[in-house]
């Protein structure tokens, strides 16, 4: 759709381009004519008529353009405000899901470092939600080695779940 409102926009540059050209050959005409340079049964004469049916032509054809590339514009925008909306409400209820769930969940970017901690993980691990954007290996320990485990998951490239560590406290 992107491209074909881009293709829209260029060929009403276009056309808009040759009318101004147009609109410049047509005033050396008339200017021609007003100043006696040209008779009025010359080919002059008898070519702006054409000249300006022409015009008329390519200008609606801009006018057409310009309506059609608007809609497009108002289309795309509605979808897009409506795919947005459609996203707030997946990441409100993925949030509520993983906030309920009775699992511990850390989630950590390619370099290890943590992007999310559900509330029963911050439990047992003993840490707040301030650990997010730090290093996974803040909250790891021996008993519970979340490095290794987030090294082995980027090595493999698949996720790792029901690991299970036991959490003494």
């Amino acid at each position: 759709a992107m491209l074909a409102l881009l293709a829209a926009i260029a060929v009403a540059t276009l056309v808009a381009v040759w009318l101004v050209w147009m609109l410049h050959a047509e005033q050396r005409m008339i200017a021609d004519l007003v100043k006696g340079r040209a008779d009025a049964t010359s080919d002059v004469a008898r070519a702006l008529p054409r000249e300006l049916r022409w015009q008329f032509g390519l200008a609606v054809v801009v006018v057409l353009i310009l309506v059609a590339t608007s809609g497009a514009l108002v289309v795309i925008r509605r979808a897009y405000l409506a795919s947005r909306q459609s996203l707030r409400e997946v990441k409100v209820l993925a949030g509520d899901i993983f906030a309920s769930m009775i699992q511990g969940v850390v989630s950590t970017n390619c370099d290890g470092v943590i992007t999310s901690i559900n509330p029963r993980g911050c439990e047992l691990l003993g840490v707040g939600q301030e650990y997010v954007g730090r290093p996974i290996m803040a909250v790891s320990r021996p008993e519970v080695p979340l490095d290794k485990l987030s090294r082995e998951v980027l090595e493999r490239r698949r996720t790792v779940s029901d690991r299970p560590f036991t959490v003494l406290r």
